[in-house]
């Protein structure tokens, strides 16, 4: 996580300014604290290139760590990953147009849905982080077809995710997502707060995303015969729902795999 801060005497027209283009080449220009916070986002920026699935994959990333006059706190303002406007991106790739069909709502860690619907490790949100309300029927597919429209409010169409993860799973992070969820075995009774377990098994697209994806993953988590593949599971009040959700989602990231590795090279 970096803490990235806009330089107050860069604006575009009335707002802070920390992306813009200058033909085809995105820039980017991120105030930090400290030097350390600076060259561990650029040393995040230089591997992005390299890194399969990244938006930047293929790529080149010129980078440069400059220190600066002293900027009174008071006048720092932070940058947060909901500023972005895809709309406004003058980006020919487009590469962040899914958010645009992600419905993010923040999630208390009192929650039910955070208790009993996350599948990383509590670590990773306390005490002060948040976890995010992730739909797996999209918001957009609800609103725009009335067969699924029911499963717009419905708690469970959703996952608690954090937003690394959200990222990882939406597609939000890299050029496709890296990560796929399915479906497997129901308990047949209510258990905790009255709520099925359902097992969920946890895929990433590739080797490479094994240690970012497992690592998050909570206790209680298996590895699988498939080195690709880890076993965790939720609690929902209807399985028969949840499992008809998970499975939309499955198919429409197992669609964008096929698309995304139809194109690229094998990698071993």
């Amino acid at each position: 996580m970096f803490l990235g801060y806009y330089d107050p005497g860069r604006y575009t027209g009335d707002s802070h300014s920390a992306l813009w283009y200058e033909g085809k080449t995105l820039c980017i220009h991120v105030l930090f604290k400290t030097e350390e916070n600076a060259l561990q986002f650029e040393n995040a920026m230089q591997d992005e290139p390299v890194t399969l699935g990244s938006a930047l994959n293929g790529h080149e990333v010129t980078t440069n760590v400059t220190r600066i006059n002293h900027v009174p706190a008071a006048e720092l303002q932070r940058i947060f990953f909901v500023h972005y406007d895809p709309l406004e991106s003058e980006s020919s790739q487009d590469t962040m147009s899914s958010i645009s069909s992600s419905s993010v709502t923040v999630l208390d860690s009192s929650t039910d849905e955070f208790r009993y619907q996350r599948i990383e490790h509590e670590r990773y949100f306390l005490p002060y982080g948040k976890a995010e309300r992730c739909h797996l029927v999209s918001a957009k597919q609800c609103k725009h077809d009335e067969a699924f429209e029911q499963y717009n409010h419905d708690m469970n169409n959703r996952l608690a995710l954090s937003r690394e993860m959200h990222g990882f799973y939406d597609g939000l992070s890299y050029e496709v997502p890296i990560m796929n969820i399915y479906p497997g075995k129901v308990d047949d009774k209510r258990s905790i707060a009255n709520r099925y377990k359902v097992e969920i098994f946890v895929k990433v697209l590739d080797k490479q995303c094994k240690d970012r994806v497992f690592s998050r993953l909570k206790e209680g988590s298996d590895h699988t015969d498939d080195p690709l593949v880890m076993k965790t599971f939720v609690h929902v009040e209807s399985p028969e729902t949840f499992c008809f959700c998970l499975r939309w989602k499955h198919e429409d990231n197992d669609a964008r795999w096929s698309s995304f590795l139809s194109m690229v090279p094998a990698v071993d």
